[in-house]
Parts: C-alpha cells; structure tokens; sequence
C-alpha cells in the first residue's frame, strides 16, 4: 500500500505507539499493585521479609518499603 502522506502516516505509527505505550504502563501499575498486596499478604501471615525478598529478587529493604508504603 503506498501512502500519499508519509506524514500523516509517520504520525498515525506515533499515535499507535503512544497508545501502545500508555497500556503498557498502565499494565506495569496494575501488575505492581497485585505484587505489593501479595507482600503485604504474605507478610501478615507470617512469611519472613527475606523470603519474600528472595523470591522477588529484590533486597529486603525494597520489601520494607512496601511494608510501609501508603496503599
């Protein structure tokens, strides 16, 4: 297909990006929040920071902060 107007064309690829990219963080947000509620789960119910730092891959501070954070 040629396009008469490369660009409106160039820009319609940028709309489709930014929307792209938008969903993406929004995913990314979703995704975190899920993670952070399953800390605070596992947690309260007794399941020890370094476990949990560990199976996230993060340190025990970063679990700390999501203790800790305003949810």
């Amino acid at each position: 297909m040629t396009e008469k107007d490369p660009q409106a064309a160039a820009l319609r690829r940028l709309d489709v990006a930014i929307t792209i990219a938008h969903q993406a963080q929004q995913k990314a947000a979703d995704e975190r929040a899920h993670i952070e509620a399953a800390v605070r789960e596992a947690l309260a119910s007794g399941v020890k920071v370094s476990e949990i730092a560990a199976r996230l891959g993060v340190t025990v501070q970063r679990v700390y902060q999501i203790k800790n954070a305003k949810s």
